[in-house]
């Protein structure tokens, strides 16, 4: 069986090539290249280095036998190629998620923006009325809170040029969750006022408990209206904000 050269020299040009591409990359998943100030948010950096190396590394390989070079660069470079493809899956994988996160908070919004117009109908015809009445017909909206928080985690794993939506538009996301909170708190006060009319209907109109719950009912849903109309401005901006 023929031995493998085990010269020091080739010993050590193959430990130093296998240092030096595994410390770039190291190096670089560390961040030392936006330290630099060099934008690499396309990842170009390393392939355009082994492209402008190779040419200068096969021939110096093919004319300098070293036969103990191979299998430590081999390890090395097999880790790097693992890696690029991992990292490619992994941006594809969250794509994916952030575009599924994307049609929910749509599908959840369409919904919302038809419900506030119902909404908005019949809380204007509520505040022209005196007192205001003891009973509604209001719908709740569908929380976005916690999507919208998901949707913001996945911002910060996405480099900026694959992201599916901007940051302006992250911003009136959360800027709706705290509307929709708003509103179905209040909403949710209103029904309780409501309540203890109910249970009180024995009660004279003027008795000072049920004029108290009329004034609330009557200050919420000047608020009501206020937050249906406030949401109901963002509609225009979400409307290619579904992804097909």
């Amino acid at each position: 069986m023929q031995t493998i050269n085990s010269d020091p020299n080739n010993i050590l040009i193959s430990a130093s090539i296998g240092v030096f591409l595994s410390g770039t990359w190291l190096l670089y998943n560390l961040g030392l290249f936006r330290f630099i100030s060099i934008n690499d948010e396309k990842k170009i950096l390393i392939p355009t280095f082994l492209f402008v190396i190779t040419p200068f590394l096969f021939p110096f390989l093919f004319t300098h036998p070293l036969p103990g070079a191979l299998p430590s660069l081999l390890p090395v470079t097999t880790f790097i190629i693992g890696q690029l493809l991992a990292e490619s899956n992994n941006k594809k994988q969250l794509s994916e998620k952030e575009k599924e996160i994307i049609h929910q908070l749509h599908a959840k919004l369409s919904f919302n923006f038809e419900t506030a117009k119902k909404n908005e109908s019949y809380i204007k015809n509520y505040i022209t009325r005196e007192p205001s009445p003891c009973y509604n017909d209001l719908t709740f909206m569908e929380d976005i809170k916690e999507d919208s928080i998901k949707l913001v985690s996945f911002q910060g794993l996405i480099p900026e040029h694959l992201r599916l939506v901007n940051n302006n538009l992250i911003v009136s996301i959360q800027q709706c969750a705290r509307i929709i909170d708003k509103f179905n708190i209040d909403l949710a006060k209103r029904k309780i006022n409501e309540k203890e009319i109910e249970e009180n209907y024995l009660t004279d109109i003027t008795h000072p408990k049920k004029l108290s719950n009329y004034r609330i009912i009557k200050t919420i849903d000047v608020d009501l209206l206020d937050y249906t109309n406030n949401f109901l401005s963002y509609q225009d901006k979400f409307s290619d904000m579904c992804i097909k």
